[in-house]
């Protein structure tokens, strides 16, 4: 099963091992005025898909809200789909 996060990435929620908290990450380095929050998600072949947003100072509470709602939600599809797995192998067994 596959999971779109809003900036288009597709992530698998098969190969999905771990997933950060949401956290600021710092200045952009390419921008005077703009800082970046995010979080990582950790795949099953040491892949890692950084969910990143950047941001103006004045908007930080919008991001962040934005990005945990979305943690929250392929946090939720992945235990959802971890779950049905465990259950369809109980079952086929």
């Amino acid at each position: 099963m596959t999971y779109r996060l809003f900036d288009g990435q597709i992530v698998d929620l098969d190969r999905i091992e771990s997933i950060s908290t949401v956290r600021d990450l710092g200045r952009d380095p390419r921008s005077i005025d703009r800082s970046q929050i995010g979080f990582t998600i950790q795949l099953s072949n040491r892949e890692i898909i950084d969910v990143v947003e950047f941001y103006h100072f004045c908007d930080w509470a919008q991001v962040s809200i934005k990005l945990k709602k979305v943690r929250e939600d392929i946090v939720h599809q992945w235990l959802d789909h971890r779950e049905q797995a465990s259950l369809g192998q109980t079952s086929s067994s």
